[in-house]
């Protein structure tokens, strides 16, 4: 037990094997310790970088709380987020950055014109979720929004309008729409934080353990045969 802890963590014992069968099970341990060491330090690199890069905003009360400069903060004019901000935020101030469209919203945050937009409509959830991978969302949806159908007054096709919604929803299609495009991540789980590694376990290193055992299993055999060899 001494002797293999010793070379698992890599100071050595202060006894080296003397037979062949010896030697192959520490040069097996040796392996094993080299290679969970550059995994470890692999993974806790990984882990740092990960938790060093996460987004300072986790919310829309660190905008409330200006933990970013307005004029860092892009906004489409005209839209319900808009709207929100200058009641809720800036309590009428327009020092944020005017963004003309909703694509706007991606180019300028990834020239580094922005740090973080408020999006309204579904149109920029999909994009991020499934065209700009390198952007994310970050916290909770914090206010809704109404979708209507603009109609002239008196169409007659109204009634059969109303009946195919209502067809599409009874039948289940909208929700499958729905899901299609906004419940579909092309560009994987982001904020998820979250964005994950994975974790060094058991089953992801069996191989390497197995291996370990394998060689064990050739050493007692070997020190068997060399036994037996001696006393024929």
């Amino acid at each position: 037990m001494w002797y293999s802890i010793s070379n698992l963590l890599g100071f050595g014992a202060d006894f080296g094997p003397a037979t062949a069968a010896g030697r192959l099970l520490t040069i097996g341990l040796w392996m094993l310790s080299l290679i969970l060491i550059a995994t470890y330090t692999a993974q806790l690199t990984s882990f740092l970088t990960l938790k060093a890069s996460k987004s300072t905003v986790t919310g829309i009360d660190d905008i409330k709380n200006n933990k970013v400069p307005h004029s860092r903060i892009g906004i489409v004019v005209g839209t319900s987020a808009e709207e929100y901000f200058l009641k809720t935020i800036s309590q009428g101030s327009t020092n944020y950055y005017h963004l003309s469209t909703t694509q706007d919203i991606f180019i300028k945050l990834l020239d580094d014109s922005i740090d973080v937009a408020i999006a309204s409509g579904a149109s920029a959830i999909y994009a991020i979720n499934n065209l700009y991978c390198k952007l994310t969302l970050i916290g909770e949806l914090f206010y809704a929004t109404s979708i209507a159908i603009d109609l002239p007054k008196l169409w007659k096709y109204r009634q059969s309008l109303d009946v195919q919604i209502l067809q599409l929803t009874e039948s289940g299609e909208l929700e499958r729409i729905s899901a299609k495009y906004f419940n579909t991540l092309s560009c994987g789980s982001s904020s998820s934080d979250e964005s994950s590694t994975k974790r060094m376990d058991v089953q992801s290193l069996a191989g390497l353990f197995l291996t370990y055992v394998c060689v064990s299993i050739v050493a007692i055999l070997l020190h068997l045969w060399l036994k037996l060899k001696r006393h024929l």
